[in-house]
């Protein structure tokens, strides 16, 4: 049950992650960077941590874990980058839509 609830938890915190890339340029390297730069609440697993956040291979990585602190198999959430999007998944060319200039 913990786990389904935690599922919701992920795609919120990879769509904050999506906003604070579009806001900011950069995805945010970890979950404080992102509670941080985010304006909203960043929510927790179930048992009260913060999800891991990995940009790697082109590619965010979204990672929770079980009541221990142990990695989950399961919990892994896997977006492309917003300026690292593959053949198979758009029509539209690779690169930022837009240059955020400060």
């Amino acid at each position: 049950m913990l786990q389904s609830l935690s599922w919701i938890s992920l795609d919120r915190v990879a769509r904050q992650s999506e906003a604070f890339f579009y806001l900011n340029g950069t995805y945010p390297e970890d979950a404080d960077q992102l509670a941080a730069g985010y304006q909203g609440e960043v929510p927790l697993d179930p048992w009260g941590r913060s999800y891991r956040l990995v940009t790697r291979g082109g590619k965010l990585l979204v990672t929770g874990s079980d009541g221990r602190g142990q990695p989950i198999q399961n919990l892994i959430l896997t977006r492309y980058l917003a300026w690292e999007a593959g053949d198979e998944r758009v029509e539209w060319s690779a690169g930022p839509g837009v240059v955020l200039i400060p």
